[in-house]
């Protein structure tokens, strides 16, 4: 990916064919939403000079967590609640891994309601089966693609 960013992305256009880059992309796994699958390149992205920020290096996690948080995004617990879902007592609702449940303690001084939104919806397990995400990411995604739809005035409403 480091080869494939900023001013090196046309490269990838011009040097494959548009069919192969969809294949790619419709055949290549993702990885799975869930804590430590961050990919590593982005939290040790180097910006070029030309970057509006100008160059150095930034953490993409980092950041995204701190756009959630002066967004005004609510923290996981309050999310739940907004969204009608029951809000966690104790990190081991969290997560059925205990080294993540200790370390969410840990980093949130053992208060769940402290817990951000992204945090708590990537450290959430067991996942529903067949799917990649959360539970909660999940609902959102429901929610979403089909407002997405039901808004698309060039989709026949014969389809829905």
């Amino acid at each position: 990916m480091k080869d494939t960013v900023f001013e090196k992305a046309e490269s990838v256009f011009e040097e494959n064919s548009m069919e192969d880059l969809l294949y790619t992309f419709g055949n290549d796994y993702p990885g799975a939403m869930t804590l430590h699958n961050y990919p590593n390149f982005l939290r040790n992205l180097d910006l070029p000079a030309s970057s509006p920020h100008g160059k150095g290096k930034v953490d993409m996690a980092t950041i995204d967590i701190l756009r959630d948080r002066e967004k005004g995004i609510p923290r996981y617990n309050a999310f739940r609640r907004l969204f009608h879902m029951t809000p966690i007592n104790k990190f081991e609702d969290l997560t059925t891994n205990p080294i993540h449940a200790e370390e969410l303690r840990h980093i949130y001084n053992n208060d769940v309601e402290k817990i951000d939104f992204l945090i708590g919806s990537l450290a959430e397990s067991p996942l529903p089966e067949g799917f990649g995400f959360s539970d909660t990411f999940c609902r959102i995604f429901i929610l979403m693609a089909r407002r997405r739809i039901e808004a698309d005035r060039f989709l026949p409403t014969t389809i829905l």
